[in-house]
């Protein structure tokens, strides 16, 4: 396929002396690839029997010589054939199959290619080499001079080849031997003594009386109430218990258990149903408990005379703290007035030292503060200085090496402008492609559409 006048105007375009061929197969693939396959037929490439299988030579498939997925069609002894799923594979080679592909009507599915090859086709009957499979496909290495996609694969090579020269667009070296930049002088630090004037209160000198600890006594002790005792076992008058055995109703050793009683009454009551019993039973416990209560106000009465008596004694102790707290006080407060007034004399003393202390830390805090200063001050004019003169050596080194500066700015203007080429011719690729299937798309369904109303006419007469 001639390119040669291709090759020329991206020559001419670039300012290259040779055009890449790589960069213009990748051209006419890039342009091959935009366009609907429909729309390339005439650029359509059949492959060859023996070279590149579709009979008995090849393991009866048809390997594409080209790493494309733009088939045309396949056809089998002149029959076009059916493209199916790679998963129908097996439907369209089986007899019993609805799907059989037949001689009038072979099938086809692609198969994964092998290393270093395009994809593989396998068609339906198996080619023989009196019938034979061919593969027609999207050859783009025919977008070449005379087709009307040539502009379309000389602008993207040109693309191609200013991306080139901007990558390979050698910058000059700038070895240039600046000064070392001046260091800053350290921020301030100014610092000054601490000034802590003491303050002197009445308690720094002399020390406060000690009070002398008032106790309350001959108070007795208080009175405890002791209830009266409950016989046999029993812990409470209201205490109650089963009977120890079965139908036995205060024998001897339960005579003394004062929870038996209300046991053996129940018992009368509701296992025995003895009114006349019971009754004589409850009696016996309300007799007892008359004589509980008379004992236990017994207790009671000797309680209150002994907490009358605690009272007494507790009222007298009361007031003999009272006047023992009175005479302390008295003296604590005749001793508080002579430490105070010691504490005064020596307040004023410490308190004068104090303030001649304070104005010596003053005058030594500025001094010191003065010095540092005029340090820092000194710091800064030798920095200006130092920035002055740093400033002035670069200045020279920049003024010598102006022509490299200048060749540096050249060499970066050309590499911009490279870069701008670049994607302008490849923009204007894109829009030759737009451009083409536009056009052809129109043009198509122009004579689809006449085709159509030829065949209505014909049908009409």
């Amino acid at each position: 396929m001639a390119t040669t006048n291709i090759a020329a105007d991206i020559q001419n375009i670039t300012g290259v002396t040779t055009a890449n061929a790589q960069f213009l197969i990748s051209a006419q693939k890039f342009v091959a690839a935009s366009v609907p396959k429909n729309l390339l037929k005439w650029a359509a490439t059949a492959t060859v029997p023996g070279n590149h299988g579709g009979n008995t030579s090849d393991g009866v498939k048809i390997t594409m010589p080209i790493g494309t997925d733009s088939i045309l069609d396949v056809s089998r002894n002149g029959f076009s054939g059916t493209e199916v799923p790679y998963n129908m594979k097996g439907f369209i080679a089986n007899t019993a199959s609805l799907y059989l592909a037949t001689n009038t009507y072979p099938k086809y599915y692609l198969d994964d290619a092998n290393p270093g090859e395009g994809v593989r086709i396998i068609v339906k009957p198996i080619p023989t080499d009196s019938e034979t499979a061919i593969a027609l496909y999207v050859d783009s290495s025919k977008i070449d001079d005379d087709c009307d996609l040539r502009n379309a694969v000389v602008f993207h090579a040109c693309s191609s080849e200013f991306t080139k020269l901007a990558a390979f667009t050698t910058f000059p070296s700038l070895t240039w031997s600046f000064p070392s930049v001046p260091v800053t002088p350290a921020s301030p630090s100014f610092s000054a003594p601490t000034i802590s004037p003491i303050i002197v209160t009445d308690t720094t000198v002399g020390t406060m009386p000690t009070v002398s600890s008032v106790t309350i006594s001959n108070m007795g002790a208080p009175p405890a109430y002791t209830s009266p005792v409950i016989g046999g076992d029993a812990t409470e008058l209201s205490s109650l218990s089963i009977l120890d055995g079965d139908n036995t109703i205060d024998v001897h050793a339960d005579q003394f258990e004062w929870d038996q009683w209300f046991a053996t009454a129940g018992h009368l009551i509701e296992g025995e149903e003895d009114v006349e019993l019971a009754n004589a039973q409850l009696q016996k416990i309300s007799a007892y408990a008359q004589v509980y209560s008379a004992a236990m106000q017994n207790q009671l009465n000797e309680f209150n005379e002994a907490s009358a008596e605690y009272q007494a004694k507790l009222q007298e102790a009361v007031q003999q703290l009272q006047a023992d707290s009175q005479k302390v006080q008295q003296q604590a407060q005749l001793d508080a007035q002579k430490v105070s007034e010691q504490a005064k004399i020596s307040a004023q003393t410490k308190q004068l030292q104090s303030q001649l202390d304070a104005q010596d830390a003053q005058q030594e805090a500025n001094l010191k503060l003065q010095k540092e200063f005029q340090e820092y001050t000194s710091d800064v004019q030798r920095f200006s200085a130092d920035v002055t003169a740093y400033q002035s050596d670069v200045n020279k080194i920049i003024t010598g090496n102006q022509a490299q500066v200048q060749e540096w700015s050249a060499k970066n203007s050309q590499f911009k402008s490279y870069v701008e080429e670049s994607n302008r011719y490849y923009q204007w690729s894109q829009l030759e492609v737009q451009t083409f299937i536009q056009n052809n798309s129109k043009m198509i369904k122009a004579t689809l559409a006449t085709q159509l109303e030829s065949q209505q006419r014909s049908g009409a007469r």
